[in-house]
């Protein structure tokens, strides 16, 4: 994952390139996924009208659009946010299996350093 804001709002807009043109709705679908306004989306990828990405939204856009193309302990793609959720979350001690990929994620190699 990119370290500097520079290279985090690059990786975040070139994150929203991808996730428009895969999307069947487009930048509308996008939106509607990220929870913003379509017209918000549409300035940012705009090369005329280049509205910068703050902080908190690039940090949005990584959570929702980035993802683990195989989660180790799963064997499925995972958000990053979900990924960051599980592994810094209690022991669900109450469920085996959850338990089992909980203690998965502490050995993971894509595990967030918090």
């Amino acid at each position: 994952m990119a370290e500097t804001i520079t290279d985090r709002r690059a990786f975040a807009q070139q994150l929203l390139a991808d996730a428009v043109r895969a999307h069947p709705r487009g930048k509308a679908g996008v939106a509607a996924q990220l929870g913003v306004c379509r017209s918000l989306l549409s300035r940012t990828l705009s090369p005329n009208d280049k509205l910068d990405l703050s902080e908190p939204m690039i940090q949005r856009v990584i959570d929702c659009l980035h993802t683990i193309p195989v989660c180790p302990a799963t064997g499925e793609p995972i958000a990053y946010s979900d990924c960051r959720r599980i592994s810094s979350g209690p022991a669900p001690s109450h469920n085996p299996y959850k338990m089992t990929i909980w203690v998965r994620c502490h050995t993971c190699p894509n595990k967030h350093a918090e």
